[in-house]
């Protein structure tokens, strides 16, 4: 029934958050207040669960073709597959890009040594989420283990600028002055 529901609000191009304050916890999840931990922690822990599972048929709906571009190309094939999401974004293509899937990539790269790739990864990430402290607090990373301290310092002072209680953002701006 969740699945449906989630189907058919998609189809009628709702967004995300949309489809999951259409969606109610007493009707599509109904089932969970039978369960002994809805009994013990009630609401407070089905919203979550009701947030997630909804999330996650959404998106099951979306073409996910932003990662499976980036992962598939490597490092070799990263700046035309990069090219190719903002192209998709621009022309309005049913892609889905979430924002922390994109961050997992970028530290993937950078586990793997290629900062230059997940500096890429990261911007692009900047750049479909400009609201986001987080995106610029991983970019100042990557800035920071590519020795750019100039860039890295702008983007951690833009991460704490979008959210003063980042606490890593103000270390790590402690530990570039002190360089």
């Amino acid at each position: 029934t969740l699945w449906e529901s989630v189907e058919l609000a998609e189809a009628e191009g709702l967004t995300l958050g949309e489809v999951q304050e259409r969606l109610s916890l007493d009707g599509e999840f109904a089932f969970a207040k039978e369960m002994a931990v809805w009994r013990d922690k009630g609401d407070e822990w089905l919203r979550p669960q009701h947030h997630d599972h909804v999330r996650l048929f959404y998106l099951q709906h979306k073409d996910l073709i932003a990662s499976k571009i980036i992962m598939e190309s490597g490092a070799e094939g990263l700046e035309a597959s990069l090219a190719r999401v903002r192209e998709l974004r621009s022309e309005g293509a049913n892609i889905y890009v979430e924002e922390s899937s994109l961050n997992g990539i970028g530290y993937y790269f950078m586990g793997q040594g290629d900062i230059p790739g997940a500096i890429e990864i990261f911007r692009l990430n900047v750049d479909l989420f400009p609201e986001s402290a987080n995106v610029y607090d991983s970019l100042g990373e990557a800035y920071m283990k590519n020795g750019e301290k100039a860039q890295a310092i702008a983007n951690y002072k833009k991460s704490l600028e979008l959210n003063p209680e980042n606490t890593n953002a103000a270390e790590m701006l402690d530990e570039l002055e002190k360089m």
